[in-house]
């Protein structure tokens, strides 16, 4: 089922995305590998936000997936 985030979800899902530590992915030094020269402090900002977007989508999906799993077995039980 596909699903349509609510206004207070898509706010909660940017200040999720706010909030990820991306300095294990190493920023800096992946842009330069990516790209062979050092990133401008704008390439650098939208660098860290894809990275941050990503990582906040990815967070939302796998709790879709839980809830998702919640609600199937309580489908389950009130049909039992």
């Amino acid at each position: 089922m596909k699903r349509t985030l609510s206004a207070a979800q898509q706010a909660a899902l940017l200040e999720a995305a706010m909030r990820v530590d991306v300095t294990q992915y190493e920023p800096l030094q992946t842009f330069i590998d990516a790209n062979d020269r050092p990133p401008t402090v704008s390439e650098l900002a939208t660098y860290i936000a894809d990275i941050r977007v990503t990582e906040a989508v990815a967070i939302a999906n796998r709790i879709a997936k839980v809830v998702d799993v919640v609600e199937e077995g309580n489908d389950e039980n009130q049909s039992a």
